[in-house]
């Protein structure tokens, strides 16, 4: 398992996610000046994420925007793929079954303890 190395590898991979609140936005556009790698852009007077692949979460537009109307959010699902690149997502293990067949845990009984045995 591999560490990421800096935000731009992060950043390649999709990890962030930018949210813009229309309800609180004035629309004054200063998210999209201060965003150093043009993932967003006015688009009929609206903020707008038009490059969601180039956000290296910086954070700038989160930071400037004076009325708390855009957050950048981590991924978290992506994140623990990428720290855990042998686990499978729940989707991805339920498109790997072939089956169609539910799966189900089995507890395994020791031979001291019978099979309808409550615990105390």
């Amino acid at each position: 398992m591999g560490a990421i190395e800096s935000y731009s590898d992060m950043a390649k991979r999709g990890i962030y996610r930018i949210e813009i609140f229309d309800a609180w936005c004035k629309r004054c556009g200063i998210c999209a000046a201060f965003c150093p790698e043009d993932v967003l852009e006015m688009v009929e007077n609206k903020p707008r994420v038009v490059r969601p692949e180039k956000c290296t979460g910086c954070g700038l537009c989160e930071i400037r925007c004076p009325d708390f109307a855009i957050s950048v959010k981590v991924e978290e699902q992506k994140l623990e793929e990428l720290a855990n690149p042998t686990t499978k997502s729940p989707s991805q293990a339920a498109k790997d079954d072939s089956s169609g067949e539910p799966q189900h845990s089995e507890k395994k009984v020791s031979k001291d303890e019978p099979k309808n045995s409550r615990p105390a």
